[in-house]
């Protein structure tokens, strides 16, 4: 699937949305809702889990996923041990503010490119903040 700047700021849209609905105001009460695919539709949902990161820690990721075909067009992962959050995207845009990733991580076939941000604070308000920025994206 294609993802345009125009869908990359819908479906931040929708993740904020879902924060809302969730009373999801910080870390913590993220990490209550963890182990669970929360439905949007019927073929897209959010997944909120516990996976493994850097020097041994764990973090928590919130993905957007699309069943089929399976995609991650918006992904944000926290590690409240090493005290960061990124963002990770695909978009057939470059998106200011975005670095793009390094090789081996190439655009995918329909020219989506893989693209991180990274701050270093586990604050879901500044979280927040950039996931508002998106949605301003056209």
């Amino acid at each position: 699937m294609r993802f345009t700047n125009k869908d990359i700021g819908k479906i931040a849209s929708e993740m904020l949305d879902f924060f809302g609905r969730h009373k999801v105001e910080d870390v913590d009460s993220l990490k209550e809702m963890t182990g669970v695919k929360y439905p949007l539709y019927p073929e897209i949902f959010i997944e909120v889990r516990f996976f493994p990161s850097n020097f041994g820690t764990t973090g928590i990721s919130c993905e957007y996923r699309i069943k089929h075909p399976p995609e991650s067009p918006i992904s944000v992962k926290i590690n409240p041990p090493l005290n960061y959050y990124q963002i990770l995207l695909k978009s057939v845009d470059l998106i200011r503010g975005y670095k793009e990733f390094p090789n081996p991580f190439k655009p995918d076939d329909l020219g989506n490119i893989p693209q991180y941000k990274v701050s270093q604070n586990i604050d879901l308000t500044l979280i927040k903040k950039d996931l508002e920025e998106l949605t301003r994206l056209r």
